[in-house]
């Protein structure tokens, strides 16, 4: 995720940090939903970070 987000232009220290707290709040989506903890996967984190990450896109470009 730190990967793509540099790859787009992102600061090395705010790649890091949104990074790390998709991967979290992705994680937790996937729990909410009755997947996991244990086993879950990197690929099923895919969907979940893409729709929290463009919630949040979507919300900064609201108020700002």
């Amino acid at each position: 995720m730190a990967g793509a987000l540099l790859a787009q232009g992102w600061p090395g220290e705010a790649a890091l940090a949104c990074a790390v707290h998709l991967h979290g709040a992705a994680a937790d989506a996937c729990v909410a939903q009755g997947q996991g903890p244990t086993g879950l996967t990197a690929g099923e984190l895919i969907a979940p970070a893409r729709n929290l990450f463009n919630r949040w896109i979507a919300e900064h470009c609201r108020h700002a």
